[in-house]
């Protein structure tokens, strides 16, 4: 399972949030990341996944955004539904 270059900024970001932010609501920003992004890669091989991602496809529009574990790009409208 491959992770968008992108992600790599994201977790980057993750790392490096400001010390003014009360340790706890950070260690909450981390869990939230980290749940969005395991959940997210894991359910994206599932059937209902595919069955979204060519609905989203073949509605058309700006491919702008990709889509959550895929190589697929859709209008940003899109790009969430199969996640």
């Amino acid at each position: 399972m491959s992770v968008p270059p992108m992600m790599d900024h994201l977790v980057a970001v993750a790392r490096q949030m400001p010390e003014h932010i009360d340790p706890t609501m950070r260690q909450m920003a981390r869990f939230s990341f980290y749940d969005f992004i395991t959940v997210g890669l894991a359910g994206s091989h599932e059937p209902v996944a595919d069955i979204m991602r060519q609905f989203a496809h073949a509605e058309g529009g700006s491919p702008d955004c990709t889509i959550f574990g895929s190589e697929a790009s859709v209008p940003p409208r899109l790009a969430a539904l199969p996640r």
